[in-house]
């Protein structure tokens, strides 16, 4: 549970084979293989679910096919916010139905933690348009992109700078930082 809150994962809801996202003969939802944190890798087509510890993101791509987005939610209209994204809680109980896999994975990330995950819903940003305006998740959910350094660089002009480090800069730099004291000894 401690690594996920230093290195979150991200899992593809659009691309699920037969064998994720289902519940498996121990009882347990066997979970789709996680995919790198970078945001290069992430389709304007998809549906994404974070897991970061704390909070559990669902991101959903703004060209998420029309049949997929109505399997797995509903919108509403808010007097404050406008148009507002939730869940689907009626879903047909099939593997057919990305929405009834959705909540699976969801319970299934849930299930073993001491505390109540909260899930977040948000489209995924556009960070190639430099006009887009983002919300303060989509620039959290962002920061959870670890191993995206050349997004993170760009904002930067040092970059030796640890804190705008990939994850893997990082721990190479880490290594290097510790052989220096080895050396100096």
């Amino acid at each position: 549970q401690s690594v996920t809150n230093i290195h979150p994962y991200l899992y593809p809801m659009h691309t699920l084979s037969d064998r994720e996202c289902v519940v498996s003969d121990t009882g347990r939802v066997l979970l789709p293989r996680a995919i790198t944190l970078k945001y290069e890798g992430l389709k304007f087509d998809g549906l994404y679910v974070m897991d970061t510890g704390r909070k559990i993101y669902v991101v959903i791509g703004p060209n998420l096919p029309p049949q997929q987005f109505a399997q797995c939610f509903v919108q509403s209209r808010s007097n404050k916010h406008g148009l507002k994204i939730e869940l689907k809680e009626d879903f047909e109980e099939s593997h057919e139905d990305l929405g009834y896999r959705l909540s699976l994975i969801l319970d299934e990330l849930r299930y073993d933690r001491p505390y109540w995950l909260n899930v977040e819903i948000l489209l995924l940003p556009n960070t190639r348009n430099q006009d887009s305006i983002l919300t303060m998740d989509q620039h959290e959910f962002l920061k959870h992109l670890i191993e995206d350094a050349s997004r993170i660089q760009s904002r930067s002009t040092n970059k030796q700078n640890p804190a705008v480090m990939s994850y893997v800069d990082f721990l190479v730099y880490i290594h290097k930082e510790i052989q220096k004291k080895f050396i100096d000894l």
